[in-house]
């Protein structure tokens, strides 16, 4: 099993569920970990005194522990994070492929373990499955969470010094962990409070002398279209989610695009068409074709990836 510790690497954890339950209805939110409120800001626990949460600055309607996107956090402390380098396997017939997370059945399992941050219970969180913003507590969810975890060797900024942060804009090694999900955790309690966790994923990358891009990729770009299908003109360039830009319409519809993610599974993200920058939720690997719904008419817009880099940037 290969083990990658926090000593000169980087590792980094992000939420891939789609879509964030309205706060207050009897469906919890998903896990906090890996994800930001709509101030742009980590999702974390915080109250006041008693114990209500704290409205975000821009908009009073959310809240500091509400998750509103996901986005890549450091995993602060003594962290490890190992997987075997075979999966696990059964003889068991199943028609899918790549599997679903069914333990024992060809996954690869790994461990994590960090040190607990002081007061915090968020990785507990990742693991139960739900954290509900209003009561302020862990509660278990009904499936397993989704994330995805990336792993910097020697991460560095432009001049080669090493940046423990997410500005770091190069690596010597780059691991891609999908679709990584949390299994019931242990606690130990040492001089510090340490807990470890069973892991699973269901597909990896390694990417030698890493550069992140500094900037988005054009995957598509069309004007004045009527309604059809649309076959794009490029692929994206890694496991990523959409943004839509439409400058200009005609009508109201919508547009989906068709394609496969990184476990070659066929998903599809359905775009609202309005005049503005759009960002999906499904994570596309490669794209079949592009759909303006009838309706529409005259539309101009150009098609971007959105997660070539370890920040969140800003939308074309």
């Amino acid at each position: 099993m290969n083990t990658d510790n926090t000593k000169d690497t980087l590792i980094l954890i992000k939420s891939v569920e789609k879509g964030f339950p309205v706060l207050g209805t009897d469906v919890s939110t998903i896990p906090p970990m890996g994800t930001m409120n709509k101030d742009g800001e980590p999702t974390y626990e915080q109250g006041d005194a008693n114990g209500v949460v704290i409205a975000c600055e821009s908009d009073p309607t959310f809240v500091k522990s509400k998750p509103w996107r996901p986005m890549f956090e450091i995993l602060f402390g003594h962290t490890a994070l190992g997987f075997k380098q075979e999966p696990d396997k059964i003889d068991s017939q199943d028609t899918s492929r790549p599997k679903d997370y069914i333990r024992g059945h060809d996954v690869y399992n790994g461990n994590m373990s960090f040190d607990k941050p002081t007061g915090e219970n968020r990785l507990e969180g990742a693991t139960d499955g739900s954290w509900d913003p209003v009561k302020l507590c862990l509660e278990p969810y009904k499936h397993f969470r989704w994330f995805e975890i990336w792993v910097l060797r020697n991460p560095r900024d432009a001049s080669g010094n090493i940046l423990m942060n997410v500005n770091a804009v190069k690596c010597d090694m780059l691991t891609k962990h999908y679709y990584c999900l949390f299994d019931s955790l242990e606690e130990s309690d040492d001089s510090a409070i340490r807990l470890s966790v069973p892991i699973t994923r269901r597909y990896y990358q390694r990417f030698k002398n890493f550069k992140f891009p500094t900037s988005q990729m054009t995957i598509h770009t069309e004007v004045l279209h009527d309604a059809g299908s649309i076959v794009p003109l490029a692929q994206p360039r890694e496991h990523t989610r959409l943004n839509l830009k439409i400058t200009a319409k005609t009508g109201t519809g919508s547009i989906t695009v068709k394609g496969l993610n990184v476990c070659k599974q066929p998903i599809q993200q359905v775009f609202t068409a309005s005049v503005a920058s759009l960002l999906g939720d499904e994570y596309f690997y490669s794209i079949s074709e592009i759909i303006i719904s009838p309706g529409l008419s005259d539309v101009s817009f150009t098609l971007y990836d959105y997660d070539y880099t370890i920040q969140m940037p800003a939308l074309a």
